[in-house]
């Protein structure tokens, strides 16, 4: 194996995790139950699309095709998820945040695959492949901190309620 085929194997397997887990955002943004984590998924959902095609695109430059394999790691993520709710039965403060903690999770995996693709790819000398990733980075980086951001206003407001039922 080489480096180079080692990059379009990470590329296939990170394009099976973003495909992958585009039902799971899809269904977390249906049942968050507050409008604005919504919107922030509804964004987040709509630039994975857009990395799909780009990690299509980076895939195909590098002579190889787009394998129709599912992620290994996903049904671990709906698993928790469908595990915290059920078990936990969450309010509906507490449900949004846990959304927003499990996307947050999403998209520092997707970071971290960004960061090492882009490695093997400028190893390689794949210049092409590499804008595409640091393009990609770029999306991901802005979904997650619209993904903070929203953290951070739900837990400030969370805590706020909390405190009045206290009171």
């Amino acid at each position: 194996m080489t480096t180079r085929d080692h990059l379009v194997h990470r590329l296939q397997e990170l394009y099976a995790y973003e495909r992958d887990v585009l039902p799971l955002i899809m269904e977390m943004q249906h049942t968050a139950g507050d409008e604005r984590v919504c919107l922030v998924l509804r964004q987040m959902r709509d630039e994975l699309r857009s990395e799909l095609e780009t990690l299509e695109q980076g895939i195909n430059l590098l002579s190889a095709h787009v394998r129709q394999e599912r992620s290994t790691m996903v049904p671990g993520l709906h698993e928790a998820l469908s595990r915290f709710k059920h078990q936990l039965n969450p309010s509906q403060e507490q449900w949004a945040m846990h959304t927003v903690l499990v996307a947050l999770t999403i998209v520092y995996d997707i970071l971290g695959a960004y960061a090492g693709d882009h490695a093997l790819a400028s190893a390689t000398g794949e210049s092409d492949v590499v804008l595409l990733l640091e393009e990609n980075r770029r999306k991901a980086q802005g979904t997650q901190r619209r993904l903070a951001s929203s953290m951070t206003t739900l837990v400030a407001e969370n805590g706020q309620h909390e405190s009045r039922r206290a009171a």
